[in-house]
């Protein structure tokens, strides 16, 4: 019985600080959105790259997208990436 209270009183706090997160998220954008429309909406973006300040601005627009970074090659010749020759067809 004691676990069950335990998990009930988790569930609970992990309930109250989700909704008073989504409050602040709704504090902060610039439109009014529900809170079903702004849930929906992060719902949706979960995975895209965006600045959450300019995505709530601009909830409806797409999100700016980034190149991706490249990646430095290690200082050592015998670990890890090796030089590989140029291509024809790289920039």
């Amino acid at each position: 019985m004691w676990v069950v209270l335990q998990n009930l009183g988790s569930a609970i706090v992990l309930y109250n600080l989700a909704m008073l997160l989504i409050k602040f998220l709704q504090f902060k954008a610039a439109i009014a959105l529900v809170a079903f429309e702004l849930v929906n909406s992060l719902r949706g973006n979960l995975f895209t790259y965006s600045d959450l300040r300019d995505w709530l601005d601009r909830p409806e627009g797409p999100p700016a997208f980034e190149p991706l970074p490249t990646q430095k090659p290690l200082p050592f010749l015998l670990f890890g990436q090796h030089v590989l020759p140029k291509l024809a067809t790289d920039p």
